[in-house]
């Protein structure tokens, strides 16, 4: 199981960049993994997939971020919530919601601009590419 978390964590390195404060920014999925058991599936969205994505993601498809120190303000729908900063793994800033059921997960890459939303409960990890 920690394989499995690890080689998790590990795709969502990939899918990290650093926000700059104060500015909005607007994320669309481009892939989730579902871990289901041993297994882990990752689906991109493509145009065959994209439709259902978004009826299976709901407000989650389409989010907004906007970054204010040691919090990101995270808009899911018409929800609004701070995620505070919750820890440093592998030089990587964890974010995250009150009641710790969602982990909000950007980086340093100034020339990336994808993040990750992690939610354990569900074992699901949402990729985003932001503008």
């Amino acid at each position: 199981m920690k394989k499995l978390l690890f080689f998790i964590l590990s795709i969502v390195l990939a899918f990290s960049f650093e926000m700059v404060n104060n500015k909005n920014y607007k994320c669309e999925a481009v892939s989730i993994t579902i871990m289901d058991g041993n297994q882990t599936r990752n689906i991109p969205v493509t145009p065959k997939t994209k439709e259902l994505i978004k009826k299976t993601l709901k407000m989650f498809y389409n989010i907004e971020a906007k970054r204010n120190n040691n919090t990101v303000n995270l808009t899911v729908g018409k929800i609004n919530e701070d995620f505070n900063y919750f820890q440093k793994w592998k030089n990587y800033n964890q974010y995250i919601n009150k009641d710790k059921s969602i982990i909000f997960m950007p980086d340093k890459d100034k020339n990336s601009t994808n993040v990750a939303l992690i939610i354990p409960g569900e074992k699901l990890i949402i990729f985003y590419k932001c503008k």
